[in-house]
């Protein structure tokens, strides 16, 4: 992928508010996947349920 379409990926998820002590640690393709991922989500229109089961998941699966 072109720096220019990590760039792209950077600056949305800046402007999303990812903190600046994690973007300094993450890599170009960890940056793309968390935008990608952040997008694809909110297309999804989750409830309430499904969001707090992504959250859930993401809080104790993911980070074990």
């Amino acid at each position: 992928m072109s720096n220019k379409n990590y760039e792209s990926h950077r600056r949305a998820i800046v402007s999303k508010g990812i903190p600046a002590a994690l973007l300094a640690r993450i890599s170009d393709s960890d940056i793309q996947v968390i935008n990608t991922f952040l997008t694809r989500v909110n297309k999804l229109e989750l409830t309430p349920e499904e969001k707090a089961w992504l959250v859930s998941v993401i809080k104790t699966d993911a980070l074990a």
